[in-house]
């Protein structure tokens, strides 16, 4: 059998497919963040020490880490438990201390929590249990330390925040200077205890209770 010829008009193409535009959900941070500064911070359990509004636009979205640096002269072991909060509620596990590298990581990853557009109240919770004298500072320092995607396509999100929703630009989001208080220590005479004259050489007496 003898071959035949192939012909045609080379290249030979598909239909043209053009990838759609989709406008992403929005994740913006306030500029204001709280507690201002405070030079006489008590030790305290459940402590506010960072706060912001987040404006979630377009749609929902899905939260999958935050990650906080907490700079100053205070020592890992004198903040524990911190906690993250959406609009008063948890969200994640609690975490325990400060990294080696002075970073709290809150990974919700195997469970994103879901974001509702909006206006979305932020805080990291904490138990200050030391550190007299002794000062810091939680801040959020780029926008990398954010992961959040849109609900309907699954694509990252910028997030952003320096005040215009306009910009992908992202400014630090960082609390006032919290000093914790100088301990003071109180000792008084029990009013029961003995006063009074000792015997030279006596011996067993009693000088206090």
């Amino acid at each position: 059998v003898s071959g035949g010829t192939v012909g045609g008009s080379f290249p030979i193409n598909g239909n043209t497919m053009t990838i759609a535009t989709a406008t992403l959900a929005s994740f913006d941070f306030a500029i204001a963040v709280t507690p201002n500064a405070n030079t006489s911070l008590d030790p305290q359990e459940g402590y506010t020490a960072w706060q912001n509004t987040v404006s979630v636009g377009t749609r929902a979205v899905y939260l999958k880490s935050m990650n906080f640096r907490i700079i100053g002269s205070i020592e890992s072991k004198d903040l524990k438990n911190y906690k993250l909060l959406v609009d008063g509620v948890q969200v994640g596990s609690t975490v325990s201390q400060m990294d080696a590298s002075s970073y709290v990581l809150f990974d919700l990853s195997s469970a994103p929590k879901k974001l509702e557009a909006g206006s979305r109240v932020f805080k990291v919770v904490l138990d200050v249990i030391g550190g007299s004298n002794r000062n810091f500072q939680v801040s959020l320092r780029n926008a990398a330390d954010v992961s959040v995607t849109d609900s309907d396509y699954g694509s990252n999100i910028l997030a952003r925040g320096d005040g215009s929703s306009t910009s992908n630009t992202f400014a630090e989001h960082i609390n006032g200077l919290q000093t914790i208080s100088v301990g003071t220590l109180t000792i008084t005479k029990k009013s029961t205890s003995l006063s009074g004259n000792v015997t030279l050489s006596a011996s067993n007496v009693a000088l206090g209770t």
